[in-house]
């Protein structure tokens, strides 16, 4: 599906979808595969219970999130263009290389250990890299090695990205990305074509009614909750540190509770046995505590084999009206009592 610029379009509201909510649940099955099918519902999928609730709007509720539409959607396009020999951005495979060298001897701030990775691994890029290559490294790496138009595109991208990313939005800012992104939509959709304008370009159209609603883009991206993602996984995963020994001393504790409760469900006395000898539990952990103390139970526990005994077991077992049969009631030769 492509979104055609065009000039001074309303955007849509709260009301749109909910008067499409209801003309959808009349149409017919038929008519709604249709429309899916051939994306002609313009971000509308199905009916939410959201658009009964009176404080919500549908979309002022929603922000976007910079990582995902700018830097992993727009900039990873961006990328794929440039490497990609006698395209669209009139790059030649001497010029590719030229990028190529000059991308490579770019160091990071910031990260000393770190080194750029080459353009042909772009898809495997993190998001960061992304962002400083297109805030950075492309207006220098780009100069002279491309055709003019898409140096422009670039060039204007990388300030844009700049602009929605600052700690502080001064007044003269949003006058000047409202111009920026406006600029960009519309040279974009004239040099690449209407067929290129995907949702993630269209939405940079947006991007300052998102600002206004929320301040800079980077407060409210998905970068803090991905590096935080990180930081978790790191602990959990390292090899030396105090949460693997801690989460290993979890497991463990989990499958010593497991391994109890199979003892603990009068199961089979071999199975009773070796859990036993593996846990190193030296006696039963049968205990029966009372008023007057406790009485544990302790040596080997084996099934009562004299008939006698057991019929005793099994009136008893009437009495409390529960069903006590051979295979859940053992026997114990020893007994410790605790006052």
């Amino acid at each position: 599906m492509c979104y055609q610029y065009t000039r001074n379009v309303a955007m849509k509201t709260h009301q749109h979808f909910v008067d499409f909510a209801e003309e959808w649940e009349k149409m017919p099955v038929k008519e709604k595969r249709f429309l899916l099918a051939e994306r002609m519902t313009k971000g509308f999928r199905r009916p939410s219970i959201l658009r009964f609730w009176v404080k919500f709007d549908m979309v002022l509720a929603f922000l976007l999130d910079i990582m995902h539409q700018f830097d992993e959607g727009v900039v990873r396009w961006i990328i794929a263009q440039i490497i990609t020999v006698d395209g669209n951005s009139g790059i030649t495979k001497a010029q590719l290389n030229a990028i190529e060298r000059l991308w490579m001897s770019v160091a990071l701030p910031g990260h000393q250990n770190r080194s750029v990775r080459s353009l042909d691994d772009y898809k495997s890029w993190k998001a960061h890299e992304l962002k400083f290559f297109i805030q950075h490294a492309a207006p220098f790496v780009l100069k002279g090695n491309c055709s003019e138009g898409f140096y422009f595109l670039v060039c204007l991208l990388s300030r844009i990205g700049w602009l929605v990313t600052q700690d502080e939005i001064d007044r003269e800012s949003p006058k000047e990305i409202e111009s920026r992104c406006t600029r960009y939509v519309k040279t974009f959709q004239d040099y690449f074509g209407i067929e290129q304008m995907k949702y993630s370009i269209h939405l940079m159209l947006h991007l300052l009614l998102v600002i206004k609603l929320f301040g800079p883009l980077h407060l409210s991206s998905c970068y803090r909750p991905e590096n935080q993602i990180g930081r978790v996984t790191r602990k959990i995963c390292g090899t030396y540190n105090n949460t693997k020994n801690i989460m290993d001393s979890f497991l463990k504790l989990q499958e010593c509770t497991a391994r109890m409760e199979d003892m603990l469900c009068f199961g089979n006395s071999k199975i009773v046995t070796t859990d036993e000898r593996l846990m190193g539990v030296p006696a039963s952990p049968y205990v029966i505590k009372g008023a007057a103390g406790t009485c544990r139970l302790s040596g080997q526990s084996n099934v009562i084999e004299d008939g006698e005994a057991y019929a005793k077991v099994r009136r008893e077992g009437r009495r409390r009206k529960e069903c006590w049969s051979r295979d859940r009631v053992h026997c114990f030769r020893r007994a410790a009592v605790e006052v």
